[in-house]
């Protein structure tokens, strides 16, 4: 948060950002601060920042989607869960593995859908739905939710790889 910034800053103490709080907005601005103000203390001399990010790790993938599974029956309304388990079905539509296109790219687009209408702010909901509405060939609609995801993170460098390349 900001106000741990200030408070890291002013102590001379390292500083970590939870990113996955905000979806990542305010980062930049809060290590800014923190790096701008930050006065050397007994311990530290110079800044020290981190972002903690959330991140989902397996042997497979197949461990992995199972675990998405299991915690979006403990939080059927948790937009990252809901996104993340869209973005691995897209991922397997648009690589050629999943067994039933068809299906997974509709369950996909139903996921990040939901992920959407619960986050409306969530720059990867917005990201996610884009990447699954391209299973159905709506160029023009993904390239709007990239738009957002842009316009929530201007620095999604993803949203903005994948709308340039829908672009050319």
């Amino acid at each position: 948060s900001d106000y741990g910034a200030q408070l890291a800053a002013h102590f001379g103490l390292p500083y970590a950002y939870a990113y996955f709080f905000t979806d990542g907005r305010g980062t930049e601005e809060a290590l800014s601060f923190y790096r701008r103000n930050f006065r050397p203390g007994a311990h530290h001399a110079q800044p020290m920042a981190t972002i903690c990010v959330w991140a989902l790790a397996a042997d497979t993938e197949d461990e992995a989607k199972r675990l998405l599974m299991e915690a979006l029956q403990r939080r059927p309304d948790e937009p990252m869960t809901l996104s993340l388990l869209a973005f691995s079905l897209a991922t397997e539509v648009w690589s050629g593995w999943a067994a039933d296109a068809k299906a997974t790219a509709l369950e996909a687009r139903k996921l990040a859908t939901r992920a959407v209408a619960l986050s409306d702010a969530d720059a990867f909901a917005h990201f996610t739905l884009g990447v699954a509405l391209l299973g159905f060939g709506d160029v023009e609609a993904a390239m709007a939710k990239h738009r957002r995801a842009l316009e929530l993170y201007p620095h999604f460098a993803a949203a903005s790889a994948e709308l340039g390349r829908l672009m050319a």
